[in-house]
């Protein structure tokens, strides 16, 4: 008899450890960008395990729904994305193939951090795709701004805070330091910043060839004279190019920068047609490089465009 209730006690504490641990369990959460992964990881800490589907050196407009990234999704508890259809064209995908209902938009386990940023450039143009590469819900790539990253961190907080309501208070204490950081990042940058800040009070001082540094010229107040694209995401004709290398020459342009994925013939050309020298940075976090914190990772990417922009 007094086996029976000890061997009795041992398997209800065994099920209570058991229990326990599938409790504490850490979630699984896939992001679209590293930088989402980086939000993720900072504000979760150690209740989340977070991956990206992206690896940083991708154009995430075009990517293919891989059956990797189904099989990363069927074990996702949460997946999180940048939003205003950066992408579009292969996430819907991926999360439908998955089968996993939680993290369809919409569900307990999905978000997009554009949700509770200050969306900039919205458009009226709707999905003709004649215009471009066009977000009719505003321009995506707010990643290259620490204001708009602790914008969007409220919705990654509110996702977790959804799955894990039992540690809504460590969340936002790991929240309202990211926070901080993102605005030190900012002052940080803005002071690097001054010489060129002071010369676009006059006029523009530079041209980017996609507009994917819209939110960064606008938090710090530098002019640009907009994109060497035709229309976005589409290859500028040979025309085009002739007549913006022209009139960037004409209006005194210090330098056009771009993303790593740009195509380098244009920017080459451009170049070689206006005389003003061009800069290639990376737009992304890359995941190789992730052995370092998520703050510092966005203060280093803070810290590459301005010294493209400044050299």
């Amino acid at each position: 008899m007094k086996t029976d209730i000890t061997f009795g006690v041992l398997s209800v504490l065994t099920a209570l450890l058991v229990h326990s641990e599938a409790q504490a369990a850490p979630l699984e959460v896939m992001t679209s960008l590293a930088d989402v992964q980086a939000v993720v990881a900072a504000i979760g800490g150690s209740e989340v395990h977070v991956q990206s589907f992206l690896t940083g050196v991708e154009d995430p407009h075009f990517v293919d729904a891989s059956p990797r990234f189904v099989q990363q999704a069927i074990k996702a508890d949460l997946v999180c994305a940048m939003g205003l259809d950066l992408e579009s064209g292969w996430l819907p995908r991926v999360l439908a193939r998955s089968g996993n209902a939680a993290i369809q938009p919409g569900g307990k386990g999905y978000c997009e951090l554009s949700s509770t940023v200050d969306v900039l450039e919205k458009s009226e143009a709707g999905s003709d795709r004649s215009k471009g590469d066009i977000h009719a819900g505003g321009n995506p790539h707010f990643n290259l701004s620490p204001r708009a990253l602790a914008q969007a961190s409220t919705a990654v907080l509110e996702a977790l805070i959804r799955l894990r309501p039992e540690m809504a208070t460590t969340f936002k204490k790991n929240r309202e330091a990211f926070v901080k950081e993102m605005t030190e990042i900012e002052e940080t940058t803005r002071l690097k910043l001054k010489p060129l800040i002071e010369r676009s009070a006059k006029e523009p001082v530079v041209i980017e060839y996609h507009r994917e540094f819209l939110y960064f010229f606008s938090l710090y107040g530098i002019k640009s004279l907009g994109s060497i694209e035709e229309k976005p995401g589409l290859s500028p004709s040979a025309a085009h190019l002739a007549n913006i290398a022209l009139q960037s020459k004409t209006a005194g342009i210090k330098v056009a920068i771009a993303s790593q994925t740009a195509p380098h013939k244009h920017l080459a050309r451009f170049t070689e047609l206006s005389g003003i020298p061009h800069k290639t940075v990376y737009t992304m976090l890359q995941t190789e490089r992730g052995a370092k914190d998520g703050p510092t990772r966005f203060r280093d990417a803070q810290e590459q465009i301005t010294k493209a922009l400044l050299e």
